[in-house]
């Protein structure tokens, strides 16, 4: 091969690899969120507001809440993880409490100047779709005027 060639090759192999490393930082398979619109998302996956903000799912580690068609002393509620990254920095951001079936109860975090809701954690106890795979989290994230 001559020395045409193998600049070619190489550049070629050097230029792949590169858009490799951007389509990791910016993984099009996950959610872009829209400030004040409810996004849904699963446990493993990430939500991004631009390079601003980003917001990862890391696990359901309790759910409690009271099945469906059954009566009990106590709501239950549940223990939800999140990773929270703005500006390089990073940051765990549990939530715990109750979130209804229907999104009766919101919780909420501050982080720097953005507000963000938990409003509903699927499924649902007593529900048919109680698979792991299938467990998510409907958000909000909203930017807060700190003054």
């Amino acid at each position: 091969m001559d020395t045409t060639k193998t600049t070619l090759l190489l550049l070629v192999v050097v230029l792949m690899a590169q858009a490799c490393n951007v389509l990791q930082e910016n993984n099009a398979d996950d959610v872009v969120i829209t400030l004040d619109k409810p996004f849904r998302l699963y446990v493993g996956e990430t939500a991004r507001l631009g390079d601003e903000f980003q917001i990862t799912f890391e696990n359901l580690a309790e759910d409690s809440r009271c099945p469906l068609g059954t009566v009990c002393i106590w709501e239950g509620e549940i223990e939800a993880a999140f990773r929270v990254t703005t500006n390089s920095t990073s940051q765990s951001l549990p939530f715990q409490g109750f979130v209804g079936a229907g999104g009766d109860a919101v919780l909420q975090q501050l982080i720097g100047q953005y507000g963000i809701e938990l409003q509903r954690v699927q499924p649902y106890p007593g529900t048919d779709a109680a698979i792991d795979e299938d467990k998510s989290a409907m958000l909000v994230v909203s930017r807060v005027d700190i003054r």
